[in-house]
């Protein structure tokens, strides 16, 4: 009788721990999915003060500086990868996990438009939820399933002041341009489109972000290459931009705990083309 109680309270202990684990991971996926939806409401309504105080509450002061500069970088919202929001959008938002306290948010613009993935890491930080990491060129784009990884509601990061010089461990390296880097990478892709555009630029006010995989090898997909979004810039333009990014060179791969991967890389092109960006031969 006594062995038959302890298995049936071993039992009843497992049951309950798995069940809490399944509470943690899908308080997690509804965290991040909150912070979402109300991140993006502020945005249709222009709610640039909300969305601050939103980032404080839910982002490790670290990512909000990376935020920062991303989106300096691509002209788009860092958070959503995107420069607008709709309705649609955040109707269709979903939150998937990943592995280790990886999540997937993604989100359609619109019924016909490309999904939107984003890949971010959560984990409690001194007992308070955050969203510690995104990653924008994606973890992986081979469709591989993912396992649950720790549960992020019991794993501890390291609290960040604003004034810290603390490095947050990173497992996931961005591809790198072989020919002088994210400076390299405009210099060539605007020499080339100076070749390929239309030569009357002069009227052309606009900007369009384009997303292409980039291998294992660095080198990129040409029929990986997408548009993402277009302002104002017409079709004959938007073909000169694609047949310059084919003629891009390699790139180090990405990497994810040093292994090479797949990823997708966004770009940003302007038009007119800044000219301080076309190289000329000085031989």
């Amino acid at each position: 009788m006594k062995y038959k109680l302890n298995t049936i309270t071993r039992a009843i202990i497992v049951a309950c721990f798995s069940l809490a684990s399944i509470s943690s991971f899908a308080s997690c996926e509804k965290a991040i999915k909150d912070f979402y939806i109300a991140y993006m409401q502020n945005v249709e309504k222009m709610m640039d003060g909300a969305n601050i105080a939103l980032k404080q509450a839910y982002m490790s002061t670290q990512l909000i500086a990376k935020i920062a500069q991303e989106t300096e970088r691509t002209d788009a919202d860092a958070i959503l990868m995107a420069q607008d929001v709709s309705q649609y959008g955040i109707k269709s938002l979903t939150v998937e996990p990943l592995k280790d306290d990886w999540y997937q948010v993604k989100y359609r613009f619109s019924a016909d438009s490309d999904e939107i993935v984003i890949p971010v890491k959560a984990c409690d930080c001194d007992g308070e939820f955050k969203i510690v990491d995104i990653s924008w060129n994606g973890l992986n784009v081979n469709g591989n399933s993912s396992t649950r990884g720790n549960n992020c509601c019991s794993n501890h990061c390291d609290s960040i002041n604003a004034d810290s010089s603390y490095t947050w461990p990173h497992p996931y390296q961005d591809p790198y341009y072989l020919n002088g880097g994210n400076d390299g990478l405009d210099n060539d892709l605007y020499t080339a489109l100076s070749k390929t555009a239309p030569l009357s630029q002069g009227n052309i006010q606009g900007r369009a972000i384009f997303s292409f995989v980039i291998s294992e090898d660095g080198i990129i997909d040409p029929n990986s290459i997408k548009l993402m979004r277009n302002r104002s810039v017409p079709d004959d333009y938007i073909n000169a931009a694609v047949e310059a990014i084919k003629g891009l060179g390699k790139f180090e791969p990405g990497k994810f705990n040093g292994i090479p991967k797949k990823v997708r890389f966004n770009i940003r092109i302007n038009y007119p083309i800044p000219l301080d960006r076309i190289k000329t031969n000085i031989e």
